[in-house]
């Protein structure tokens, strides 16, 4: 009888696999053989699956019918805060969620910290991610080399977001050549020459009302314009 794993089976990936069959294989026949046969047939049964080379789009996941269940990451500030991260996402892993989010702060100070975080959480851990993209202190020109830097990082998916003003102001305010609504975001990126049909953009909708607006049918016809816009 195989004994179901407990613990630590994350750290046994394909390589870890592979090394110990080649290992086992090549051993003596009798007693050291039938423990070997034991121990390949656990992790035949146990291992973790390869991880997809072919990003997945989030909207594949929601055509099945089945509950989407996704997790929110913050980038940490420190290395020490980011390598506890990985651990935390390898572990949620076990749960098999469709995909993690990663925000960044204000001002968009941690925007080089999400892109890293979203490539290593899909491209090593093996999780779909989905960045989260703002126009604060954003212009278009630098929204631009951001969704390059995601295409090549193979990230297809982005939150797309007005995002809050900066701390101590209470009212959003552009920046030159930049966006005011999350619905002009979104048109630019659906818009865009380059990677108009690259990513999924996932947008967000206020059941309760957007803060800053107090009538709620005006709060759905903006939720409207930004899923007409893309």
């Amino acid at each position: 009888r195989i004994p179901r794993p407990v613990g630590k089976r994350r750290q046994f990936g394909k390589d870890g696999y592979r090394e110990i069959k080649e290992r086992f294989s090549r051993g003596p026949r009798g007693t050291d053989s039938r423990f070997a046969d034991i121990l390949l047939k656990f992790f035949e049964n146990f291992r973790l699956p390869e991880v997809e080379s072919r990003s997945m789009r989030i909207s594949s996941f929601y055509k099945t019918g089945k509950p989407v269940i996704s997790f929110e990451f913050f980038p940490p500030k420190t290395p020490e805060g980011e390598r506890k991260l990985y651990e935390s996402a390898a572990e949620l892993k076990e749960l098999r969620p469709a995909f993690v989010s990663v925000t960044y702060g204000a001002m968009g100070n941690t925007q080089a910290n999400t892109l890293r975080v979203v490539s290593e959480i899909r491209n090593r851990i093996g999780i779909e991610t989905a960045a989260h993209l703002t126009c604060v202190a954003h212009s278009r020109g630098e929204i631009s080399g951001i969704l390059e830097k995601l295409a090549a990082a193979r990230i297809k998916n982005i939150v797309a977001l007005r995002g809050d003003p900066p701390q101590g102001e209470t009212e959003f305010r552009p920046v030159a050549d930049g966006f005011r609504y999350a619905s002009e975001l979104v048109r630019f990126i659906r818009s865009h020459s380059r990677f108009g049909e690259t990513f999924d953009l996932i947008v967000a909708g206020y059941p309760e009302g957007h803060p800053e607006c107090r009538d709620l049918r005006k709060d759905i016809e903006h939720l409207k314009l930004k899923v007409d816009a893309g």
